[in-house]
């Protein structure tokens, strides 16, 4: 315990080194230097650093080491969904004897399956999101975003695309040809990606890159990311558009669900084009 005298000449006392200052302590003049290792005292210190076991590292670092974690379990989560797919295009593309609709089931259970257990293993970060609805105006503005990355696509397709002499993309064809009928081609395109995919980029991995970027470049690594998971340069500008818009409005909304209506709405149109005929 230090003396009065302590105090009068400018002495940290042993209080202010403990990790809960009482009133007395708070209340008292800030001192000159550290009574234990006798380093010029900082005003905003409540523990001197360099008395700090070496075992235990200072707050700042520990933000910083729980940052970098959340990024790289973000990045990690990415890396096994883009490994699972790519598998599963490489072996359509030279399997002739495998089932396409058989790989987008697994592939698509796969994902789904890891994806769940980040969102269960990172639940105190992705739970604020599902816990907000988000309010009327952000659902509205998502539907509205839908339809317009919705006739962006409809334009890449059938205006860019013929153009070039690319082939037509038909997302319901092959699982017509295989005998499914529309309730399945309905969930494996409009509900499994949207809730899988909004999951995994907008709830886990930017919100990984939202520890160490900003939210304009989290926003736009994730949308890029999510555009080279759909592995077709073709599709990037309306992936990637539809990317950056629900990335933004999950960071302006504070939730998942706008995100999950706009990536619905906007596969919805795809498959309710192919389903009248249009296409």
């Amino acid at each position: 315990m230090t003396s009065a005298a302590d105090n009068r000449f400018g002495f940290h006392s042993d209080v202010l080194n403990s990790s809960e200052p009482t009133e007395a302590s708070s209340a008292a003049p800030v001192p000159n230097f550290c009574t234990r290792c006798g380093v010029p005292w900082d005003p905003a210190w409540t523990r001197c650093p360099h008395c700090l076991p070496q075992n235990s590292p200072s707050p700042d670092a520990q933000s910083s080491n729980r940052n970098v974690g959340s990024l790289r379990s973000a990045l990690f989560l990415y890396f096994v969904i883009l490994t699972v797919f790519s598998v599963a295009f490489l072996i359509a593309l030279w399997g002739e004897q495998v089932s396409g609709v058989t790989l987008d089931i697994v592939a698509s259970s796969v994902s789904g399956g890891v994806t769940l257990l980040w969102v269960f293993l990172t639940f105190r970060s992705v739970f604020p999101l599902l816990a907000r609805l988000g309010g009327g105006k952000w659902l509205l503005l998502s539907a509205v975003f839908g339809v317009g990355t919705f006739l962006l696509a409809g334009a890449c397709f059938y205006y860019w695309f013929p153009s070039l002499g690319i082939e037509q993309i038909y997302y319901s064809r092959v699982f017509l040809s295989e005998g499914y009928g529309w309730g399945m081609i309905f969930l494996m395109v409009c509900v499994i990606p949207p809730l899988v995919e909004e999951l995994a980029f907008r709830g886990v991995i930017l919100g990984g890159l939202r520890r160490v970027l900003s939210a304009r470049e989290a926003i736009l690594v994730s949308a890029i990311m999510f555009s080279i998971l759909h592995m077709s340069v073709w599709m990037i500008p309306f992936t990637l558009l539809l990317g950056i818009l629900t990335g933004w409005v999950r960071i302006r909304s504070g939730s998942l669900y706008p995100c999950f209506l706009m990536h619905l709405v906007h596969n919805s149109l795809v498959v309710g084009t192919e389903f009248i005929g249009w296409s």
